[in-house]
């Protein structure tokens, strides 16, 4: 688990293959977590998290201005 600003998501974002995504999470005081999202526990979290709480799950194969945009919306909110 990781706590961190856009920007430093972007960064991870940008090293993660398809098949080992960041998913990202916002927090109850509306930071935003990333951690590994091909792990067993992430997958259950995303399950269970309601809709405002997960992001998504973010590659460097995505369209860095569409991650950008979805990032910095998260993190207003």
């Amino acid at each position: 688990m990781a706590i961190m600003d856009y920007k430093q998501i972007i960064d991870r974002v940008q090293a993660a293959s398809p098949e080992s995504p960041i998913a990202v999470f916002r927090t109850p005081d509306h930071k935003l977590e990333a951690v590994f999202g091909a792990t067993v526990e992430a997958r259950k979290r995303i399950e269970r998290a309601k809709r405002r709480e997960f992001v998504g799950l973010f590659h460097n194969q995505m369209p860095g201005e569409k991650v950008t945009e979805t990032l910095m919306r998260a993190s207003w909110y």
